[in-house]
């Protein structure tokens, strides 16, 4: 815990890179092999770490803070293994949803993350 600690608060170590190096080693791995991508959001609420914690957006009922995540792991189709992790999306939410939210194109949504995923792990 004391070592995966100093990893992420090394000023040299960014969750860009951790994500990308990941995705590359996923992508050779399913090189040939029909591929799923199963993705889900989480939420984590550091609510009760609100005072210790910055830089965080607002989750659930809009009070607590935290941020989400959106991964999407790659599994064979074939048998069932997995592969690795295809894509990560990682933000916060800074505003609350605006009034028009049902009448905004697809691409100007949060839950736009589903599409994202699935079309930049497409080429891959």
């Amino acid at each position: 815990m004391v070592a995966f600690t100093r990893l992420f608060r090394n000023r040299h170590v960014s969750k860009q890179e951790i994500i990308r190096t990941a995705v590359a080693r996923t992508a050779e791995a399913a090189a040939g092999r029909h591929v799923l991508l199963i993705e889900d959001s989480s939420e984590i609420n550091y609510a009760a770490k609100s005072l210790r914690k910055r830089g965080l957006g607002r989750v659930g009922n809009g009070k607590d803070v935290g941020l989400f995540v959106h991964p999407a792991l790659a599994v064979d189709a074939a048998d069932g293994s997995v592969l690795g992790l295809a894509a990560a999306t990682i933000w916060r939410r800074e505003a609350k949803k605006a009034d028009d939210y049902q009448a905004l194109p697809i691409e100007d949504k949060e839950s736009y993350k589903w599409i994202a995923a699935a079309r930049r792990r497409a080429k891959r």
